[in-house]
């Protein structure tokens, strides 16, 4: 037999061996088949969020602008995010009392 002249290993062994050999090898290969199309799914979701986010951002920009552009026109202050804070919750201390 072929296997007897390259190998000392009796016939059976070698056969076991090889056997386990091949299902090793089969089963870590269906593991990362499984891992890398777990990613591509992963990749693909995380491209379309980022683009469905970076949309979002443009039109909030646009909007922002437009806004800008209003308050502007009819010379109203702008107030920062801490004004803003501080008034609504006078608003909101207001509400409470009345």
């Amino acid at each position: 037999m072929l296997l007897d002249t390259l190998y000392k290993s009796p016939t059976h062994k070698l056969l076991k061996w090889f056997k386990e050999s091949r299902d090793n090898w089969k089963t870590k290969y269906q593991e990362l088949k499984k891992n890398f199309k777990q990613l591509e799914n992963r990749i693909r979701f995380l491209e379309s969020s980022k683009n469905r986010w970076k949309k979002e951002a443009i039109e909030l920009r646009a909007i922002l602008k437009k806004n800008k552009k209003k308050s502007k026109s009819l010379k109203l202050p702008e107030l920062t995010f801490h004004q803003l804070k501080k008034k609504k919750i006078l608003i909101l201390l207001l509400a409470t009392v009345i």
